[in-house]
């Protein structure tokens, strides 16, 4: 479920362009697990990137890139498949996304999407985000 309180934080880091992940203490009083993924990327954003940046973090779980045992022995477990198991793991139930152009600031683009678990509940669609900003 898209949650407007998760997008402000995403933004907020965002706007930041930084080089890498937020402390996750953006003020949220739920006290529920989060998680961040983050990607960057040249100025505009499109539908399609925003999408296929979504799917390929999902893509992880398939298709990690290196050996999936071996990270896992080495980096501890599911390291090999961290956007995933943050977009899917641990009954995600909301997401927030924002994206900011650093251009300015002679960066790459800034993607941001927070995840919030719920006690007992699953998430149903993470591309909720991609369909409200289009």
């Amino acid at each position: 479920v898209w949650s407007d309180e998760l997008e402000v934080c995403a933004m907020k880091h965002a706007k930041n362009c930084p080089g890498g992940h937020s402390d996750m203490s953006c003020g949220l009083a739920s006290g529920y697990p989060m998680g961040e993924n983050m990607h960057w990327f040249p100025w505009p954003p499109t539908k399609a990137k925003l999408e296929s940046q979504v799917y390929d973090w999902w893509k992880e779980l398939y298709s990690p890139g290196y050996d999936w045992y071996k990270a896992r022995a080495v980096n501890g477990i599911w390291a090999s498949t961290g956007h995933y198991t943050i977009q899917d793991g641990y009954g995600v139930t909301e997401v927030g996304c924002g994206f900011v152009d650093c251009s300015a600031k002679g960066k790459w683009s800034t993607f941001v999407c927070q995840y919030r678990s719920r006690p007992g509940k699953r998430a149903k669609a993470i591309g909720d985000y991609v369909e409200s900003i289009y």
